[in-house]
């Protein structure tokens, strides 16, 4: 099929924000690679912290995160996404270069916090803002923008911690991304969605012009979207003028709470399945499995293998219908469960002799599920779910506030299982933990075959009306 539409400035666009990816990458790596580091005895160069004090400081990012969510929303709902990244971003810096000039545990617990409340904001953000910006038949290449640089971003910061002994320099260079974030975000486009909710119409279809290019059909779009925009007004006037679409009113909205139910069950199974608690353990998680591989170097084999994975699933997803896509993940990731807890269980009855033996003849399973499961969570996951399916269940007034209000539900699972993953392995053993990730995820599998839609290649108006019909 011929592509009647330009996408240069939909990939600028698109690729400048999910930088945003990059940072969340150095983000969770972080956890990973700086906690070990900092567990060390004094004399070699660590604070000597307990396993209790690194699972705050894994966590409390997602306190963070909440707070972030809630402020996503109403920022980008007034200021725009464009004006969001540029006030954030050097916020970003700033908590970086608190980490790296901390003297005590609790300036990193600081540093976590504000970092995580800078990621919250994005969270309502960007997702949003790629939906909006690019064309319905392009959005699942876009999509996947952003787990290519979060993929990135995790390899970034495992070869830092890899090749790096001291903690601080890791944290400074880690603190190098969000400059770049700053000033790409100088030159990106508005949502012309959010600017027809401003009532700036005419720059409204200038910078579609700019995203669609000028021989494209750019003015039919443009009238969808104003004439969308017209028939929510006529319908929602009387609700507006009294509360302004505040967050009490979008919460009573029954077009905020039913796709709120049905994908903030699906982010909280998500969270519970552990996927993103692995990143942030992963070298703990292959220390304590029994790798054949080493603890350090494993992480960099898996970022790696996944930012190709990343890179593959801008043209699968470009293709591929989602749901059966976003199936097929779930299956794979189960499955990999299943074989580590397998992996795990075996190896814990063994002896030291015999296990010896063991790991070298299947050590290998535990780094090729992990690569299975970070690459599935890449493209099904991130790319289907956090992007697509997020954005498009909302309609536009509310579409900010209602992506924000998912992050602080996702923010507050992902706090309970960052925390209590080191307690739980010492409750049910690694092996218990992973057989309870497996069985999570075979409750997403048969939750999304029952409820998710498919909407490749529509338009998020189109997509609007199926909700409203009560389609979605």
């Amino acid at each position: 099929m011929t592509r009647t539409y330009n996408v240069k400035t939909q990939v600028f666009a698109t690729l400048s924000i999910s930088v945003t990816g990059f940072c969340t990458g150095t983000y969770h790596s972080f956890s990973a690679v700086v906690i070990p580091k900092i567990k060390r005895p004094l004399d070699e160069g660590g604070w000597n912290i307990s396993l209790e004090q690194g699972s705050w400081i894994a966590s409390l990012f997602f306190i963070g995160t909440i707070v972030g969510s809630l402020l996503g929303g109403t920022f980008n709902q007034a200021i725009g996404a464009k004006r969001v990244i540029n006030l954030v971003s050097p916020f970003i810096f700033v908590a970086w270069i608190l980490a790296t000039l901390a003297h005590s545990v609790e300036f990193l617990y600081v540093s976590r916090i504000l970092l995580g409340t800078c990621y919250g904001i994005f969270l309502a953000v960007v997702k949003v803002y790629t939906a909006e910006i690019t064309h319905p038949d392009f959005r699942g290449v876009t999509s996947a923008f952003y787990s290519v640089q979060l993929s990135t971003g995790l390899l970034y910061g495992f070869l830092l911690g890899y090749f790096l002994e001291d903690w601080r320099l890791v944290t400074a260079f880690m603190a190098l991304p969000s400059l770049a974030l700053f000033f790409l975000s100088l030159f990106i486009p508005d949502s012309p969605y959010w600017l027809v909710e401003k009532n700036q119409c005419e720059k409204a279809r200038k910078e579609l012009k700019r995203l669609r290019g000028s021989r494209s059909n750019y003015e039919a779009e443009f009238h969808e979207i104003l004439t969308r925009k017209r028939e929510k007004d006529t319908l929602d006037n009387e609700e507006q003028s009294d509360s302004g679409m505040r967050w009490i009113s979008v919460g009573r909205s029954s077009r905020f709470w039913k796709p709120f139910l049905k994908i903030g069950v699906l982010m909280c199974l998500s969270e519970l399945a552990g996927m993103n608690v692995l990143a942030q353990y992963m070298v703990i998680v292959f220390d304590e499995s029994g790798s054949s591989v080493a603890p350090e170097l494993a992480p960099i084999i898996v970022a790696s293998v996944r930012l190709g994975i990343a890179c593959i699933s801008t043209v699968v997803l470009r293709y591929s219908p989602r749901k059966p896509l976003f199936l097929l993940c779930c299956v794979v990731i189960c499955l990999s469960y299943v074989a580590m807890g397998s992996f795990t269980y075996l190896k814990s009855d063994l002896d030291e002799h015999t296990s010896i033996g063991f790991i070298s003849a299947f050590g290998w399973i535990p780094l090729t599920c992990l690569v299975a499961i970070q690459g599935s969570q890449t493209i099904g996951f991130l790319s289907i779910i956090h992007f697509n399916l997020q954005a498009e269940s909302f309609s536009t007034e509310i579409r900010s506030f209602g992506c924000g209000l998912l992050g602080v539900v996702t923010s507050l699972a992902r706090f309970a299982t960052t925390k209590l993953f080191p307690q739980m392995i010492s409750w049910f053993g690694l092996f218990g933990v992973f057989y309870f990730f497996a069985g999570v995820m075979l409750v997403i599998l048969c939750y999304t075959f029952v409820i998710m839609p498919e909407n490749k290649g529509q338009s998020l108006v189109h997509t609007e009306s199926k909700l409203n019909a009560n389609k979605l």
